[in-house]
């Protein structure tokens, strides 16, 4: 290929090609001709966004927007289309942050057009003005996606901007600020698929109140009280509000909260406070949630976390288990101080029997087994010491199948419902060891986040 600069708009030219060799020049090729014309497109890349993730409403999209699988809304200025790709839905409903927030309710969707080689997306705007465009894109079941996405000026067809994305798991938005007509190709890179999530016409405008937080439940602990409650889309934060009085008046205990729980610590046993929830964003602020209420106890229950060992692996004969074990897929041996219930899980066995170090040995032979017990959203472990001594119990995390697992596992005191501990589980494809220091009665629970699943393998007591 080769472009012709330093033409004249309006002016035909005509051209051939021959091909030269060390033996000479071939004949000519056949005649082509065209007429260069000036473009009134424009295109400026503004931003990479990696942080926004699906939550769209009051950051993209005021102008209008077409969400795969969900509602499409255009201007009466812009003609907008997706050309030459297929419709999938990964998840729906989702509750992920990277899935994108519905159009209508509080609901997300994780879903794409996609192709396995290219595809493009025509947008035109009519008018013209400048308006701003952020095409949403999301490798939602971690495939290792690459792609090329190019800005084609449609009057020339010249490639007015090029863009690389990779890594995308989390999603990330690429923005323009552009006038006139574009095409947008989206080429896949090498991996299984290109693919895309959303289309979004300008920016974020005024923002409404974000719903009300619903679902909020107190838990008594020594001398705190643990509040949750259900997130709410379109809320960038949460402020917390109690009272001795139900109804209020309420007064803030706590501002900015960032997740859907929090702690009200240093209160006094035998009171009964209550407790409201509001949802904020950079703008407004929800009206109350439900009221709770709790009144704190004293709790003997405790859990000290000790270590996480990723040396042993499934090796545990001789390092932990030395008082019982619970080995999934294998055989449970728990000590007269212990009783174990596992709830809201299911079980699987990847492998039943191998010698991979990673598998966990086996109690009465020589083998190992590669098992465990999972759940695409959560499950316990409720474990009760009788005995009112601390004992050493021990976790065994294995992803097995290199899935990417990403969990959390908190450690949760029975009696208050107050979180004691909690630990970020991630990259335990060589298998993971977690050790806390308990007494009384502890429920463990693993939550899944952002991956395929959350899976235990073993428990181990001393």
């Amino acid at each position: 290929g080769f472009t012709d600069a330093n033409v004249v708009n309006g002016q035909t030219y005509f051209y051939v090609v021959s091909f030269v060799n060390s033996s000479g020049e071939s004949g000519n090729s056949n005649e082509a001709s065209a007429t260069p014309s000036s473009s009134t497109n424009l295109i400026t890349f503004v931003t990479l966004d990696t942080t926004s993730q699906g939550n769209w409403k009051g950051v993209y999209g005021s102008e209008g927007y077409s969400i795969a699988q969900d509602e499409t809304s255009i201007p009466s200025f812009a003609q907008v289309s997706v050309n030459d790709a297929d419709l999938y839905t990964w998840q729906d409903p989702a509750i992920e942050r990277s899935a994108l927030q519905k159009v209508a309710g509080n609901d997300r969707i994780a879903s794409c057009w996609y192709a396995s080689n290219v595809f493009n997306v025509d947008v035109n705007f009519t008018d013209g003005l400048t308006h701003q465009v952020a095409l949403y894109s999301l490798d939602w079941d971690l495939n290792g996606r690459d792609m090329i996405l190019e800005a084609i000026d449609s009057d020339t067809g010249i490639v007015a901007d090029t863009r690389h994305l990779q890594s995308f798991t989390s999603g990330q938005y690429l923005v323009w600020n552009m006038k006139g007509h574009f095409l947008f190709r989206i080429t896949n890179n090498g991996s299984s698929n290109a693919v895309l999530s959303g289309i979004f016409i300008g920016g974020g405008g005024a923002l409404p109140p974000p719903p009300s937080p619903t679902n909020l439940t107190a838990s008594p602990g020594d001398s705190s009280v643990v509040l949750r409650w259900q997130a709410v889309n379109g809320a960038s934060s949460y402020n917390v509000l109690r009272s001795e009085i139900s109804g209020g008046p309420y007064l803030s205990v706590k501002s900015g909260v960032l997740s859907s729980n929090y702690t009200d610590s240093s209160l006094t046993n035998g009171i009964k406070y209550y407790y409201v929830v509001t949802a904020a964003n950079s703008q407004a602020e929800s009206a109350y949630s439900n009221e709770a209420s709790a009144t704190p106890l004293q709790s003997s229950n405790s859990a000290i976390f000790v270590a996480i060992d990723d040396k042993t692996q499934g090796s545990w004969m001789g390092a932990f288990g030395a008082d019982g074990y619970a080995i999934q897929g294998d055989q449970t041996s728990l000590p007269d101080y212990a009783q174990l219930n596992v709830t809201n899980a299911n079980t699987y066995t990847w492998v039943d029997t191998t010698q991979d170090s990673r598998a966990v040995q086996k109690a009465s032979s020589a083998d190992r087994i590669a098992a465990c017990w999972y759940s695409s959203d959560s499950f316990q472990f409720d474990i009760a010491l009788t005995d009112g001594m601390a004992h050493p119990v021990t976790l065994y995390a294995l992803d097995w199948d290199f899935n990417g697992r990403d969990m959390l596992i908190e450690a949760i005191d029975a009696t208050s419902g107050a979180v004691l501990d909690s630990r970020s589980v991630n990259s335990f494809t060589g298998g993971k060891m977690l050790t806390w220091n308990l007494k009384g009665h502890i429920i463990f629970r693993v939550t899944n986040h952002q991956s395929s699943n959350a899976v235990l393998s073993a428990v181990f007591f001393r």
